[in-house]
């Protein structure tokens, strides 16, 4: 079907062990060694989608095709996780946790807050949400040990259960008299379909109004060539939540972000402000940026 795709059509299958039994012997012949010219041994992986006639109640090979394709791209998301090269369209992955989905998924994340201070009045005017997952052994994780950990389904349920922890502080903080914003970052994978319109929901079932969240989004990620995540990003906004462009200059600047993304906010990379005393030209850079938002 392409450069590195290839379809297998298997008739007569009557149960899902014949299946196993041949995709056994797949795997056996194409994972074996291969030894090249130079004298160094190769091995090639594969990731594979199954769909099953008449299970799924059409005779169209179109449509066989596309939704073995689909499987074929759940087993690749959870490649690292996964216990079988192969999965079928219609049932899940059958995956192994890793650490890090094991501490979300029992109940392991811990909500530390930044407080965000207007430099002028010294004043706390806001708190930004910072994930962190705590380990069976009860060490805490960063993200920068559990993110590679997670597939897209993974970052999107961090980002709903960040949400929850910080829509009920807030209205903790709202009893005591204390009103003050939330910031919380928001992984380009999730800006799709699947999920935005739930955070959407979400957000309309508390009472902390929408304008005081802003979903914080990575200046690097490859979110805006995703073919809806430009409406889905209007959408939070005319629902009343801000949006901020993260670490800007830290990956790379992208000056038709800033013009065309509907953020209210811009974030520097801490590197530009940070060693202003030694650096005292960086200001320049700033105030450049200060004047393009």
């Amino acid at each position: 079907m392409g450069g590195d795709e290839f379809v297998l059509l298997v008739n007569q299958v009557h149960d899902v062990r014949e299946l196993e039994s041949i995709f056994g012997k797949i795997e056996t012949a194409i994972s074996a060694p291969i030894t090249l010219s130079n004298g160094q041994t190769v091995r090639v992986g594969l990731s594979a989608g199954v769909a099953l006639f008449p299970q799924h109640n059409s005779d169209n090979p179109d449509i066989l095709l596309r939704l073995a394709d689909q499987a074929l791209y759940a087993s690749k998301e959870y490649k690292q996780q996964r216990t079988r090269f192969w999965a079928m369209h219609g049932s899940p992955v059958n995956v192994q946790l890793n650490t890090a989905q094991k501490a979300l998924g029992a109940e392991g994340l811990v909500v530390c807050y930044q407080p965000i201070v207007e430099v002028k009045t010294g004043q706390t005017r806001a708190v930004e949400a910072l994930a962190r997952l705590q380990n069976s052994d009860g060490r805490l994780l960063m993200p920068e040990q559990f993110l590679p950990q997670l597939n897209t389904q993974d970052l999107f349920e961090l980002t709903r259960q960040v949400l929850a922890q910080a829509l009920t502080d807030l209205s903790r903080l709202d009893r005591l008299g204390i009103e003050i914003e939330v910031s919380i970052n928001l992984h380009p994978r999730v800006i799709v379909d699947a999920y935005i319109p739930a955070l959407q929901a979400q957000i309309a079932r508390s009472p902390i109004a929408p304008t005081r969240i802003t979903f914080e989004i990575l200046e690097g990620g490859s979110f805006d060539e995703q073919q809806h995540a430009l409406a889905h990003l209007i959408a939070l906004r005319q629902q009343g939540v801000q949006l901020a462009l993260d670490d800007v200059g830290s990956a790379y600047s992208s000056l038709q972000r800033m013009r065309d993304l509907p953020v209210n906010k811009i974030k520097l990379d801490q590197t530009f402000v940070r060693n202003l005393a030694r650096q005292p030209n960086d200001i320049n850079f700033v105030r450049s940026i200060q004047k393009l938002a």
